[in-house]
């Protein structure tokens, strides 16, 4: 199955009690995944927007980034995402990106049960 550059359903949503409402492209979920992934999905963060701080005790999820600049805060350490840059984050370990720059960011996010 093929989504397309720009496609895909797009809801605003604050994440896990974060700061905007982020622009969130759904690509894939369980049904396409078989039932492997509950989301991919594109975020497109805004200066100053950013998740809530969160842990994955039953899922994993791995953020690649596309496009721009956002600071991942994981387990207290703070490091900087650029394009090509991959996270994973499992085993209740907590995390939360930021985009603290002038311009968009967009981040592949996918979690895996």
């Amino acid at each position: 199955m093929l989504v397309k550059n720009g496609e895909g359903m797009k809801e605003y949503t604050v994440i896990q009690n974060g700061v905007g409402e982020i622009l969130k492209v759904n690509k894939f979920g369980p049904d396409e995944t078989a039932n492997r992934c509950k989301m991919v999905a594109e975020l497109c963060l805004e200066p100053g927007q950013c998740t809530g701080l969160h842990a994955h005790t039953t899922n994993v999820e791995l953020f690649y980034m596309l496009e721009g600049e956002l600071v991942c805060i994981e387990d207290g350490e703070e490091f900087i995402l650029k394009p090509g840059d991959c996270t994973s984050t499992a085993n209740g370990d907590k995390h939360q990106i930021i985009n603290r720059s002038d311009k968009v960011a967009k981040v592949l996010a996918v979690v895996i049960n």
